[in-house]
């Protein structure tokens, strides 16, 4: 959801006619729609309605995921690069100087 609503919207649909996107609901039936706003109203319609349940699911799921996984994996990937090339560089320098630094 974009920006916070209050408990109680009221939103506006076309008449549920045959071959038009009016939205029917029974009193106390739970859906899901997208609000659109224009200017001071909110319109709906029954093609965006969606089930609630499905649609409460989907918005509790955590976003970006596979982001911060990405950015974790490049993390440990600089950390153990920039390893390798310290432990490279003792090396070396320690064929250079005959052994460990004392």
């Amino acid at each position: 959801m974009k920006g916070k609503l209050p408990d109680e919207v009221a939103a506006r649909s076309a008449a549920p006619t045959a071959g038009s996107c009016g939205l029917r609901v029974q009193q106390d039936e739970d859906i899901g729609v997208f609000l659109l706003q224009s200017g001071s109203t909110w319109t709906t319609s029954l093609c965006t309605a969606v089930d609630a349940a499905e649609l409460l699911r989907d918005a509790d799921q955590p976003q970006g995921t596979y982001i911060r996984v990405a950015i974790g994996l490049l993390i440990a990937a600089g950390v153990v690069g920039y390893s390798i090339v310290r432990l490279r560089r003792r090396v070396a320098s320690e064929r250079v100087n005959g052994g460990p630094p004392r």
